[in-house]
């Protein structure tokens, strides 16, 4: 994360009236009523650092480009050794990917969202390699950057 804003708000609102009914030597009797309204608000908003992202998911991308186009390569175990491994090592307080422990007990999950991403993108990524249509690999890429 490159930057956290944090956002707090607070609001008490009262409306009353009082009409005293009695009044004696001994005591009174007062009537009361009215509203109130207490607001709490918070808001946070993460802001990512976007420059270690890019290079991160370009670096990744090459991986996968790299993979691809080598005859027997195991997508599932590329993608084990990049996210998974890389969103492990945030347990240890030590990341791989510029991300934070938002997701960190999501990693299958992400895993398998991003293997099905690559495979709909497998035949035009080798292609486009195999091609050497350097502008649709950078065009791919930018894809699963984002």
């Amino acid at each position: 994360m490159s930057k956290v804003d944090l956002g707090l708000q607070q609001f008490i609102g009262e409306f009353f009236g009082s009409y005293r009914i009695i009044e004696g030597p001994r005591g009174w009797l007062d009537l009361l009523g009215g509203l109130r309204n207490i607001y709490l608000g918070s808001q946070v908003g993460l802001q990512a650092n976007n420059v270690a992202i890019n290079a991160a998911s370009t670096q990744l991308v090459d991986q996968f480009a790299q993979q691809l186009t080598t005859p027997g390569s195991d997508l599932r175990t590329l993608i084990q050794q990049n996210i998974v491994d890389g969103l492990t090592a945030l347990d240890g307080r030590n990341p791989k990917l510029p991300e934070g422990p938002i997701a960190a007990d999501q990693k299958g999950k992400i895993a398998d969202l991003v293997q099905q991403l690559i495979e709909s993108q497998d035949p035009e990524l080798i292609a486009a390699i195999r091609a050497g249509a350097q502008a649709r690999v950078n065009q791919l890429k930018a894809q699963f950057s984002n």
